[in-house]
């Protein structure tokens, strides 16, 4: 019976992640709606002596959804995603409007690696190493801010 419903709940959550990329594939206006009633955990972030408030994307509905239909972001503000356990992840810019920069995190908080993605492009770009975080922030901020492969971010969810 456990076995069943393991399979059963896997089977649902799979069929709600195909349902919101669905749905923001073929009706934009109703992804926005869900977007926006989604719930937003917010929490800071330190990198050096480099504060960035994120919003916080832990589920897999929060990480499919991202920044998506975002007209603009807080000059220190961003998304963390957050993996439940070390991946390889891909990241696409599908219905995002502003130019990001990607830092892949590993568990210890190390950044590994950094990407930027311009605006709708839908070619995906993926961590070459097994991490737990993607923090998503504005074009050049890591640049401008002097943040290196190597620098440690302080305060990430355990």
């Amino acid at each position: 019976m456990k076995m069943i419903r393991k399979i059963f709940s896997r089977l649902l959550c799979t069929a709600l992640q195909v349902l919101l990329v669905l749905s923001v594939l073929v009706f934009p206006p109703l992804a926005k709606k869900m977007i926006a009633d989604q719930e937003k955990i917010k929490k800071v972030l330190e990198i050096k002596d480099k504060k960035l408030e994120v919003e916080v994307a832990a589920t897999a509905e929060k990480r499919s959804a991202g920044l998506m239909f975002r007209k603009n972001l807080g000059k220190n503000s961003g998304m963390l995603f957050v993996f439940e356990k070390p991946a390889k992840p891909s990241f696409w810019m599908l219905n995002t409007e502003i130019p990001l920069s990607l830092a892949f995190v590993d568990e210890k908080g190390r950044i590994l690696q950094f990407e930027d993605m311009q605006p709708k492009d839908l070619i995906p770009v993926s961590s070459k190493q097994q991490i737990l975080y993607v923090l998503e922030v504005n074009n050049g901020w890591f640049e401008a801010n002097n943040i290196v492969i190597g620098d440690i971010v302080k305060g990430l969810l355990k």
